[in-house]
């Protein structure tokens, strides 16, 4: 039988988005985080410890269970901030591609 490396935190594992104005761009992008929730002070708030060590404050941050549901919703909302927003980078063809792959059109050939 194989020993359990244990962690505190082990089976609370969440996966996070936070909105967040770029440093190098005056853009907002949603980020991603992956870490344990140690803390939620006040609405909004969120305390996580990374798995890479150190905590970060989140603020009204997404919770996800899976990594899988995370990068999906995290392409999703990108490509919608883009396309609204942000023309010069919806010209780019691989926004255009994201953003077909989030938002699948309605079949209405029924």
């Amino acid at each position: 039988m194989k020993k359990n490396k244990s962690h505190p935190h082990q089976d609370g594992k969440k996966y996070f988005l936070e909105k967040k104005m770029l440093d190098y761009f005056p853009v907002y992008r949603w980020i991603n985080h992956v870490g344990y929730i140690i803390g939620q002070p006040e609405p909004g708030i969120t305390i996580i410890h990374s798995p890479m060590g150190g905590q970060h404050i989140l603020k009204n941050a997404l919770v996800f269970n899976n990594r899988k549901e995370c990068r999906f919703m995290k392409n999703k909302l990108n490509s919608e901030i883009v396309k609204e927003s942000e023309p010069q980078n919806w010209a780019l063809p691989t926004w255009q591609e994201t953003y077909a792959k989030t938002h699948p059109a309605e079949d209405n050939d029924r």
